[in-house]
């Protein structure tokens, strides 16, 4: 009998140590799909971050050039009217140029 008792002994032990085994395993497996989404949150967070900085990137890119377009536009507006106001000065000055020579005509 000491030979079954033996081998009793020794599916026992093999079997605690299987089940040793089975919840490492376990804990191994629990471990590795903390670690997956602890790195999924991180990954997910950088793309956030990214998507934020890309989104303050751009608007200060727009709030830049449309900052720009309105300063050419108000010096466009300025230039045309410093020309509106030198052609009716030329337009003022042909108009009694004219007059003069219409009056020397006459005399």
């Amino acid at each position: 009998m000491s030979n079954l008792d033996d081998m009793k002994q020794k599916a026992a032990e093999f079997g605690d140590d299987v089940k040793h085994k089975a919840k490492q395993a376990q804990l191994d497996g629990e471990k590795a799909v903390s670690d997956l989404k602890h790195e999924a949150e991180e990954a997910k967070l950088k793309g956030e971050k990214a998507v934020s900085d890309l989104k303050r990137d751009t608007e200060a890119k727009h709030d830049e050039t449309k900052s720009c377009f309105e300063e050419k536009v108000d010096e466009a507006k300025e230039k045309m009217h410093d020309l509106k106001e030198e052609a009716s000065e030329k337009f003022d000055e042909f108009k009694k140029a004219v007059h003069d020579k219409l009056d020397n005509l006459k005399k």
